[in-house]
């Protein structure tokens, strides 16, 4: 239930991956900081700033949960050919 209430203007480059692909990532360009407004274990609307590597993985995690891989994020080419590498990595 995260959702991103703020944003950074300020972007973050990082190479991204997942279980899901093993043996391939891709560089990505995330808000450097996000808000997020989450429920929390009582059941009580929390919010939570994130900054660096902290903010690049629950943006990656957010992403998981609303059907989006990493590789979407991507231009159609860099997206195929990393999936061409996964297939040829990976059987």
């Amino acid at each position: 239930n995260p959702t991103i209430l703020h944003a950074s203007v300020e972007l973050r480059a990082h190479d991204e991956a997942s279980p899901n692909l093993p043996g391939v990532s891709a560089g990505l360009e995330r808000p450097r900081a996000v808000t997020i407004r989450y429920l929390n274990e009582a059941g009580v609307y929390d919010r939570q700033d994130f900054v660096g590597l902290w903010a690049t993985s629950v943006q990656h995690q957010i992403d998981h949960l609303n059907g989006k891989m990493y590789f979407d994020r991507l231009s159609r080419t860099k997206r195929d050919m990393l999936l061409k590498k996964a297939r040829k990595l990976n059987g």
